[in-house]
């Protein structure tokens, strides 16, 4: 095969993985390492000066690298970052998944109990990254991967805050709907505010739509900061969870314990096999609840 691009002299484009809101993220094969990798473009504003970019390249390989050091299975490693016809790029371990928002928008909203293992397992991640003193700053259905074969990840750790460290970002940086109300005032990442976006995270696993969810970015920033949470489409300790993390001050939000508490009280009272479903389909909600064992195949 005549390889139609390579990234950085290092990285043969295999096919399109999907396309986010600062790019495309490409399938690759490593030249040096023959291993397959994911490849990310990092569309930044237009008119930086070498030092700028310089900048931006050295605070999110740092990020980024912090991440992957804690050796989480809950975080998707950054291997490189390389620089490609003015183009920065992330090449991360590849993983086989969709991310939450594209289960969502094939299959519905996740019932209770998969909803509950997925946020027993990105809780695990942010828990173990606040440890190691990383923020991800960017929680949200985007960044969360399901995998076919039950993994469940948080991918792009640092780019928003490597982003935002330009100082040149006049427009809301991330998914403002799942940005902290804190975050959005201006005050620094903290740990506090990964659990609030995990908690609208949950929202959207549950509703198909977050929370806050409005017709423009600004809208929806305002919504953070002042409209009453919508009804919650679950009960117990999920809904507890749901609230408790969504709570607009940081220091009466649920702590990561006691969120772990509550979802494992909530995994604890789930049925532990799926409902019956029709031969040969997939349950349209609930497709997770199977998780983190296997995918159910059709009979046949």
């Amino acid at each position: 095969m005549i390889p139609s691009r390579i990234v950085g002299g290092r990285y043969v484009v295999l096919g399109e993985v999907g396309r986010g809101r600062m790019g495309v993220v490409w399938r690759a094969e490593d030249r040096v390492t023959g291993r397959q990798v994911a490849v990310k473009e990092l569309r930044l504003p237009e008119g930086l000066t070498p030092p700028q970019r310089a900048q931006f390249r050295k605070r999110l390989l740092r990020e980024a690298r912090a991440a992957t050091r804690l050796g989480a299975p809950g975080i998707v490693a950054v291997h490189d970052i390389v620089t490609d016809n003015d183009v920065d790029h992330v090449v991360m371990e590849l993983v086989g998944a969709l991310s939450l928002t594209e289960t969502v928008a094939a299959e519905g909203p996740l019932d209770e109990p998969a909803a509950a293992r997925l946020g027993q397992a990105v809780l695990a991640a942010l828990l173990r990254a606040h440890d190691g003193g990383v923020v991800h700053d960017d929680v949200q259905p985007g960044t969360v991967l399901l995998g076919a074969d039950g993994r469940i990840a948080l991918t792009d750790f640092g780019i928003v805050r490597a982003v935002e460290d330009l100082k040149l970002i006049t427009t809301l940086v991330g998914a403002p709907g799942y940005r902290a109300p804190e975050r959005l005032a201006g005050a620094p990442a903290a740990p506090a505010a990964d659990l609030w976006a995990l908690g609208a995270t949950l929202f959207y696993a549950v509703a198909g739509v977050g929370p806050f969810e409005r017709a423009t970015n600004a809208e929806t920033a305002h919504a953070v900061g002042h409209d009453d949470l919508p009804p919650i489409p679950c009960r117990g300790p999920l809904a507890d969870v749901i609230t408790g993390l969504l709570v607009r001050s940081p220091q009466h939000r649920l702590t990561g314990e006691q969120a772990g508490a509550l979802l494992d009280a909530a995994v604890a009272g789930a049925p532990t096999e799926p409902s019956a479903a029709p031969p040969g389909s997939w349950p349209r909600r609930g497709l997770l609840s199977w998780w983190p064992w296997a995918r159910p195949r059709p009979p046949g």
